[in-house]
């Protein structure tokens, strides 16, 4: 079989290659009209012809894109000029609607390409941040509820020592009113007894001071938890506000798109 040269070759040499129709050996012409030589990326650029034919009709010598030689026949005539000048028109517009269609598909198609894209990437940082936020909201009620369980445990701690206190006033009252009985019943000769007393007074005394001094330790221990609570809570609101903002921000990127 011979070489057919695409440059010079006649519709119906055209529409002996495979692949290629009427309508195909069509466009050809009409791109040749216009380009005068066709190489082969010119050929792959046709509207309506797939460009993934002519590597392999190249490659075995199907076909070939040699210069077209300059011939008598192929030279413009005075009556011709006006009707090839109207027909190279028309096949100009042809090509450049195919052209913008094709330019057009392409867009779109990156277009689509992008939005899928943009899709995913908000899709996954949407994920990201819903988790993040449930494991803030988890560690905001564990720490809600550790600071419930240390306030009752504060208020607990609170009422033993309220009880506590209470009792050794009331045994105090009770050694004072002792100790003033014994001293009416036993004014002169027991000098031993009364420092025996004092004695336990004063340890009772020391054992009030030192249950104050740890209650006022404990109250400033509790004032100092609960000032960290405190902290956290507010690193903890910042923290979550910071992801609010972002979340809303891939959400105007969305829209945007």
């Amino acid at each position: 079989m011979s070489t057919i040269n695409i440059n010079t070759a006649t519709k119906e040499e055209l529409m002996g290659i495979r692949d290629i129709g009427e309508a195909r050996a069509n466009l050809i012409i009409k791109a040749r009209k216009i380009k005068g030589t066709l190489t082969l990326e010119d050929l792959k650029m046709i509207e309506g012809v797939p460009n993934t034919i002519w590597d392999p009709l190249i490659r075995n010598g199907t076909v070939e894109v040699s210069p077209e030689e300059e011939t008598p026949e192929k030279q413009p005539t005075a009556q011709g000029d006006t009707s090839a000048l109207i027909e190279q028109y028309k096949t100009k517009l042809l090509i450049a609607e195919q052209d913008k269609v094709h330019s057009k598909r392409e867009y779109t198609k990156e277009l689509e390409d992008l939005k899928v894209t943009f899709e995913k990437q908000l899709w996954r940082k949407s994920a990201e941040i819903e988790e993040c936020l449930a494991e803030l909201q988890q560690t905001k009620d564990n720490f809600q509820r550790e600071v419930e369980k240390d306030q009752l445990e504060r208020e607990k701690s609170q009422k033993e020592l309220s009880f506590e206190n209470t009792q050794i006033k009331q045994e105090m009252s009770e050694l004072q009113h002792q100790y003033e009985s014994t001293m009416a019943e036993k004014e002169g000769g027991f000098s031993e007894q009364m420092e025996s007393m004092q004695r336990e007074r004063q340890t009772l005394m020391d054992k009030v001071m030192e249950q104050a001094q740890e209650m006022d330790k404990e109250r400033e221990r509790s004032k100092e938890q609960y000032k960290q609570m405190k902290q956290r809570d507010a690193e903890y609101g910042r923290k979550l506000t910071a992801l609010e903002e972002q979340l809303q921000h891939f959400k105007n990127i969305t829209t945007y798109f």
